[in-house]
């Protein structure tokens, strides 16, 4: 009978509570407030936090939607405490996101509305549900957008429109819209402006979202009076005060302030019912102390005795203490010293990589440019061919270097980007030509047709991965075979598993050997000296792919060859397509595209500019960052390449100072430096991408063309 009653009153509250949200979604509040007055009572004698949390949440928008922020952050804050009781994350990830609400947008207070949307974000996280990871990232992009930090907000704006397509709620399209038309207003790009808000008005107008409406109505009109249109101005104020009047209507208001009244009445009401229990239970335990007053003396005095023991005890404990006080100071000194010895260690190893890379740059690339010339003899392209092998082979030791130090300080952190899972295990065995013929070996690559050519992951990791593990298969394998193999293991609508091999039919590696290969500097036996490598791949190829969430599995007999295995999950979109518009691209640049390129290195400056005029583009070269600033107040470019790291002003202030008078020229820095080091910084500094030094020509000229056509569909 009991289990009866308790399913009887869950089937009442949740219909009252979806009646209540139904109502509040059509801005009937009056109605909303008196079901979750209703609610509130029903929950609190059933003693149900799950529905106390969501009823005043509702009752926290209700107040937040008609201003009243100090009324709203008090509902909330019981909705918090209650979803904690319940201990229901993905709704104490909700309730964040609304104080966050009511702390950026009503009581100005943006740091804390910050600091509240970061717990929310943390909580969806830990849920995993998209539209839950969306909204406070929306949130935190519209904080920065009302502070006018527009710089600040687009990368937040970016990563919400990432999400918007897989979660479908027509509400965030409306306001990433909305968002978007402020970005490009601020920012003078009309048409796009004007654009983005149009979509959110024509989401608002088809789902009767009047608040919303509103607010973009208000920016729009703002964005017409700022470029002198005031007739549009003016109409679509008129509109901002139509939909807002439809909300805030005089009658709607006065039936407002009834049931506010009733429910703030029966909310004392409440509270003193829970003030007097909690009086009747302070006279029962204070009955019930009486009665333990009695055993409280005998037990003092029996305390009393233990006290003269333990206090015999106390001047030996202070000895040890003062021992192990002095122990956890030295513990300290030593731990201090130990992250100091770390931060100098990443630090030593980030400065020497990018004092490699520099030069390499040039030794890289001016090699490639010379094995391009026609006349060279067999002998010549051979030794052009080995210096270019010995090139690569050094930038892969940096690499692996480097890996390893981010790996062992946690700084790896897998992006989420669109690419052609084909095209790069096809360039992966291309560069791999001349190893495999030094070695006479013959390269193969079999690819599932089943597999999505378009997948969403980390193209960089998979392919430090492959690398690794297709270059460790020729160098212990002598006229023989290698593959590279993708298999499809298994599709859904939003995800593809894929098995990856890496088979040769090489010397294979012994049982013992297979135990410690994939530890750090562990190496098969070099006693005749014929192998070489640092002993780093398979290291960083295990833990790379740890990071995938996957394990690598290692088949393999002596004289017969190895096979390594591995499968990893990636995102994807049914439909989608990567367009290879990059093979002819002298016939899409046309030609006429004109390059500004900033270095300070000479030899740098030859490889760009060589590489850059095979393609038919107009160069001109400057040395630093000042020289860069006062040549494009006079002249036009289509483009700017520039180095980060030079002297007088380096690429970051100097592209400050561009944006100040030229906010549409396309500036990419080339850079020694790890991307990932500097990647959060230079979107701040007006430069739109980067290129990593030394780079591969495919991959330059693929950023090129982006930015390029980028620039052209905006005018």
């Amino acid at each position: 009978m009991e289990a009866q009653d308790s399913e009887h009153h869950s089937k009442t509250l949740d219909s009252l509570t979806r009646a209540a949200e139904k109502a509040q979604f059509k801005y009937r509040l009056k109605e909303s407030f008196e079901i979750a007055n209703k609610v509130v009572d029903i929950a609190s004698k059933e003693e149900r936090p799950d529905y106390l949390a969501r009823i005043y949440n509702v009752i926290g928008i209700n107040y937040e939607i008609i201003l009243d922020y100090t009324n709203a952050e008090k509902n909330y804050q019981k909705a918090l405490y209650y979803a904690e009781q319940d201990k229901n994350v993905k709704f104490i990830g909700w309730i964040y996101n609304n104080l966050g609400n009511v702390y950026s947008d009503g009581l100005k207070n943006h740091e804390k509305g910050l600091q509240y949307y970061q717990k929310s974000l943390e909580s969806a996280k830990e849920v995993g549900d998209s539209i839950d990871i969306l909204t406070p990232i929306l949130n935190i992009g519209w904080t920065y957008i009302d502070e006018n930090k527009f710089d600040k907000a687009y990368p937040y704006l970016k990563e919400a429109s990432a999400y918007i397509d897989q979660v479908g709620d027509k509400t965030s399209k409306l306001q990433i819209s909305y968002l978007l038309g402020k970005y490009y207003s601020s920012k003078e790009v009309d048409q796009e402006a004007e654009k983005n808000f149009n979509d959110a008005i024509a989401i608002g107008v088809e789902n009767d979202f009047y608040l919303d409406l509103a607010e973009v109505y208000k920016a729009s009109s703002e964005h017409y009076k700022n470029k002198g249109n005031l007739n549009q101005a003016f109409k679509d104020l008129e509109q901002h005060n139509f939909y807002k009047n439809k909300v805030f209507d005089k009658d709607r208001l006065k039936q407002l302030e009834v049931a506010k009244a009733r429910f703030d009445a029966d909310e004392y009401r409440r509270d003193l019912e829970l003030a007097k229990k909690e009086r009747e239970a302070q006279n029962r335990v204070l009955k019930k102390s009486k009665q333990l007053a009695l055993f409280t003396g005998i037990g003092v005095l029996v305390l009393f005795i233990l006290l003269m023991l333990l206090l015999a005890s106390i001047k030996h404990i202070k000895h040890i203490n003062k021992e192990l006080e002095l122990q956890n100071v030295q513990l300290e000194v030593a731990k201090e010293e130990a992250e100091k010895l770390s931060n100098v260690k990443s630090q030593f190893i980030s400065t020497v990589s990018h004092e490699l890379r520099t030069p390499l740059y040039g030794v890289v690339g001016l090699t490639s440019l010379l094995l391009e010339e026609a006349k060279l003899t067999q002998k010549e392209f051979q030794y052009l061919k080995s210096l270019k092998f010995s090139g690569d082979y050094l930038l892969n030791l940096i690499n692996d270097v480097l890996q390893l130090s981010k790996i062992e300080s946690n700084k790896v952190v897998l992006e989420n980007t669109k690419f052609n899972i084909k095209q790069l295990g096809k360039n992966i065995i291309n560069s791999f030509g001349f190893q495999a013929e030094q070695k006479e070996n013959t390269l193969e690559f079999r690819f599932d047709n089943e597999i999505p050519i378009a997948i969403n992951g980390d193209p960089v990791r998979l392919s430090q991965i492959l690398i690794n593990l297709i270059g460790n298969a020729i160098k212990f394998t002598s006229n023989g075979n290698v593959v590279l193999a993708m298999k499809l293991v298994s599709k859904s609508e939003k995800h593809v598993e894929i098995n990856f091999n890496v088979e040769d039919n090489g010397k294979g590696i012994s049982k013992k050997d297979q135990e410690q290969i994939f530890e750090n500097f562990a190496q098969l036996d070099r006693g005749n000296n014929e192998y070489q490598g640092t002993g780093l791949g398979l290291s960083i190829v295990k833990k790379l792919i740890e990071i995938f969430d996957s394990q690598i599995t290692l088949e393999s007999e002596l004289g017969k060859g190895s096979r390594f295995s591995f499968t990893i999950k990636f995102d994807y979109n049914e439909g989608d397509i990567i367009e290879n518009v990059y093979e002819e691209l002298p016939s899409i640049l046309g030609f006429k595209n004109k390059v500004l390129i900033v270095e300070d290195n000479k030899i740098n400056q030859i490889v760009t500019q060589s590489i850059l005029q095979k393609v038919k583009f107009k160069c001109k070269i400057v040395s630093d960052g000042q020289e860069a600033v006062e040549i494009l107040k006079k002249e036009h470019f289509d483009l700017v390449l520039m180095d980060l790291n030079m002297p007088n002003m380096n690429g970051m202030e100097a592209s400050k100072l561009i944006r100040e008078f030229n906010k549409n020229v396309p500036i990419i820095a080339l850079t020694a430096l790890q991307i990932d080091e500097i990647q959060s910084d230079i979107y701040e500094y007006g430069i739109n991408d980067i290129i990593n030094k030394p780079y591969d020509q495919h991959e330059f000229f693929q950023i090129i063309v982006k930015n390029l056509n980028k620039v052209q569909s905006q005018t």
